[in-house]
């Protein structure tokens, strides 16, 4: 599926440590702040979700854990 790449995926060693500056570069722009509402916003969607039905916890966090990657 082409995920061999990704930081998560790697083992530990020069890729691993190469992909992990790129991504600490990128990050340490302050490129997060700009998402920072966005994430507020989700994480109060999923804690409206929790209240409503908390049973389904695994559901919202699922939800969650992808919109916030997206």
């Amino acid at each position: 599926m082409g995920w061999d790449h990704t930081l998560n995926a790697l083992r530990y060693g020069e890729e691993w440590r190469y992909h992990r500056k790129i991504c600490h570069q990128f990050v340490h722009k302050g490129v997060v702040k700009n998402y920072h509402s966005v994430m507020l916003q989700k994480v109060h969607i999923m804690l409206d979700e929790l209240l409503k039905s908390p049973k389904k916890f695994e559901r919202h966090y699922k939800t969650y854990a992808t919109l916030i990657s997206l």
